[in-house]
């Protein structure tokens, strides 16, 4: 029987997650960071994963460590004073991986930032989205492999998740992209085509959360999908990743009962599910050389090969 959605892996990453570090706050330690991860990753190019976690204050922090666990480094720490905004969420790299984008507040709205991958916020933040652009949400940013655009979900507009892209470096130059051909609907979790085609996949959710699926954005603004599936059939897949080769999309899905890690070819052909574990597991993303998939299991980071073998525990569940 098919499993009701659950929050941690269909909501908006408006999440509850906790962490705990055995040697402290913030640093290079060599401590597992235990932490409650509920929302995609990423992967960088210097071997480290980026997550976001609860700090003792209940702010959303931005972390990274070890592709082989442990080595925490803490990147948007605690604010001066009680009550000012911090912390961070839906960590991104670039390809050069210098840098790293995320969802924050530091002003009136939640607007994508970026910092410095090594040095986090203590080397300084840059507003990639307007912080004054009104009520909304910017989230979930995806670099293009040129560096410099940003895709992401906003719903400033009338409040539902669009898909807009933004120039980094010229906030005014934001536009949005999805929401015209089905208004109602959620655009949630883009990906750039690594290849550098401009295409975009995503996860359109219908406006009752009845069912999700998987949509590719191609440069004339025209939409292919459902990639997997019927937009009707009752499944819920999402948060898609796009491989480095440009061959495979990577996604959760509920279409097998729980939640699992599945991939699909971009034509939509060669369906294989890679996890099958009692618990719910989501939010791949791929390592940059392709070989291996990071994804979030029952609240925990772990890694495997891209055929679903060879799987390793990164972080620790906090209980």
């Amino acid at each position: 029987m098919k499993t009701t959605p659950p929050a941690v892996l269909v909501g908006i990453a408006f999440c509850t997650v906790l962490a705990l570090t055995l040697a402290g706050c913030g640093g290079d330690t060599e401590a597992y960071l235990y932490l409650n991860v509920r929302e995609r990753p990423s992967w960088g190019p210097d071997g480290r994963i980026a997550v976001s976690a609860v700090g003792g204050d209940g702010n959303l922090y931005i972390w990274t460590v070890s592709e082989t666990g442990g080595s925490t480094r803490l990147m948007t720490p605690a604010p001066t004073k009680v009550g000012d905004p911090a912390g961070g969420t839906h960590p991104a790299y670039n390809r050069a991986g210098d840098l790293l984008a995320f969802c924050g507040r530091r002003a009136a709205t939640p607007v994508i930032y970026t910092m410095q991958s090594t040095t986090g916020e203590a080397g300084g933040l840059t507003a990639v989205t307007d912080p004054n652009a009104g009520n909304g949400r910017d989230q979930q940013p995806s670099w293009a492999p040129d560096g410099q655009t940003i895709v992401y979900s906003s719903n400033r507009t009338d409040g539902d998740y669009d898909l807009w892209v933004v120039t980094v470096g010229n906030a005014a130059s934001a536009q949005r992209l999805t929401g015209a051909q089905d208004p109602n609907f959620y655009e949630l979790w883009p990906c750039y085509d690594p290849q550098g085609s401009g295409r975009i996949v995503f996860e359109k959710r219908d406006p009752a959360n009845t069912s999700s699926h998987i949509y590719i954005r191609n440069t004339d603004a025209s939409l292919t999908g459902p990639v997997v599936g019927q937009a009707a059939d009752g499944f819920h897949d999402g948060a898609p990743a796009w491989s480095p080769d440009g061959t495979q999309i990577a996604f959760h899905s509920d279409r097998g009962g729980n939640y699992d890690i599945w991939v699909v070819n971009v034509d939509g052909t060669g369906l294989t599910r890679l996890t099958s574990a009692d618990e719910n597991e989501g939010f791949p993303v791929w390592k940059p050389d392709g070989s291996r998939i990071a994804f979030v299991r029952g609240m925990e980071v772990w890694t495997m090969d891209r055929n679903g073998g060879d799987q390793k525990r990164i972080t620790r569940v906090y209980r």
